[in-house]
């Protein structure tokens, strides 16, 4: 049993330390200011449920397989290159979103290689973040083995030319968000509930 103040405050000093290292460790915890994210949030037997977070002060671009709405909750953002589209709803699960992974596969000469599959088609949309918003997905966790990392592309509206609303179509520079699939061996993600 803790006997005095000075027992019960290392404690919680100690537990608070504990709590701030395991959500750093997921990226969870202030990411970067100014950059977009992609966190883990919690994971299945099947799948893992991934967040973007867009800490930006600008509307993001994700490539999807459709533009993405939601009636009920709709947004809209006026991009800097005058085009006024639909923002993403904050924090919900998004089905059709394009992201790639990367691997590195070892080839016959000794030397390693990275090896990149699209989970995309031909084609494509781009659906907008809002600044300081975050989208939800899944992949099956299967892809995210062996230390593969995911990767989104993004890119900023202050990129796109004036009239312009669709970033993949453009000249524009392609941004990526990484998440390295390494993080899920070294401190497990929580398990999802029905209500995540």
């Amino acid at each position: 049993m803790l006997k005095n103040k000075h027992q019960i405050f290392g404690l919680v000093i100690n537990m608070i330390c504990f709590c701030a290292f395991v959500i750093s460790v997921h990226g969870q915890a202030n990411p970067d200011p100014g950059s977009v994210n992609i966190i883990g949030k919690c994971t299945d037997k099947e799948s893992v449920q991934l967040a973007i977070l867009n800490n930006s002060n600008w509307p993001i671009g994700v490539s999807t397989y459709s533009t993405y709405r939601d009636p009920w909750k709709y947004r809209s953002l006026k991009l800097s290159s005058g085009v006024t589209v639909s923002a993403m709803p904050d924090d919900k699960e998004i089905r059709s979103l394009y992201y790639w992974v990367e691997r590195e596969v070892a080839s016959g000469n000794g030397k390693t290689t990275i090896e990149v599959s699209a989970f995309t088609s031909h084609g494509g949309d781009t659906s907008w973040m809002a600044p300081a918003s975050s989208i939800i997905f899944r992949i099956p966790r299967d892809e995210l083995m062996h230390d593969a990392s995911l990767f989104i592309r993004i890119n900023y509206d202050w990129e796109l030319v004036t009239g312009e609303s669709n970033v993949f179509n453009s000249k524009a520079v392609e941004h990526r968000a990484y998440y390295d699939g390494a993080n899920l061996s070294r401190v497990p993600l929580p398990p999802c509930t029905k209500g995540r």
